[in-house]
């Protein structure tokens, strides 16, 4: 992929707006659990995570289906993260088959917990900054169709508006 994901991630207003939802060291929360259970039903897939990215890693504020040691430790650094490219480009990033994706050669994803396909997209705080992804991971390739594709935007439209709540709360949020 053609951007500068370390530059990009390490947009001082995402990192801000980021650290304020206070959600980046607590432990993984109900809400948004909530969230990948729904994807995981919809989409039929074997995992799903509501991941928050940083320069360094993803935390897992909700997650379904994710192998040990990662599911407890709630992270991993971002060499095991397709989620940083969706950050990154502000864009939905459908996978169909992790091997052949110029992303997944290089991804440890791949070789260790064996993603085969991933559908990520953007978590935004109100202020329309990306803060990390709802993603759907499959052990097989698969073509993603539209209406799953569909399916994962509107369900990631609640988990943004569950982090716009808590900036609301820690008052950094204006929409």
């Amino acid at each position: 992929m053609e951007v500068s994901v370390p530059r990009l991630l390490a947009n001082p207003a995402r990192l801000e707006a980021l650290s304020r939802t206070g959600l980046l060291d607590d432990a993984p929360e109900e809400a948004f659990a909530w969230f990948t259970r729904l994807v995981r039903l919809c989409l039929h897939v074997p995992v799903s995570m509501v991941t928050l990215v940083t320069e360094d890693r993803q935390v897992f504020k909700g997650q379904q289906g994710h192998p040990e040691p990662w599911r407890s430790l709630g992270e991993t650094p971002l060499s095991y993260s397709f989620c940083q490219y969706v950050v990154a480009t502000d864009a939905t990033l459908v996978v169909d088959d992790a091997a052949a994706h110029p992303i997944g050669a290089e991804n440890l994803a791949v070789q260790d917990f064996g993603v085969a396909a991933y559908l990520g997209t953007p978590i935004r705080t109100p202020d329309g900054l990306v803060v990390g992804a709802l993603c759907a991971v499959d052990g097989e390739s698969r073509d993603w169709a539209d209406h799953e594709i569909a399916m994962l935007q509107t369900i990631a439209e609640g988990v943004s508006r569950e982090v716009g709540d808590r900036l609301r709360v820690a008052g950094g949020a204006t929409a």
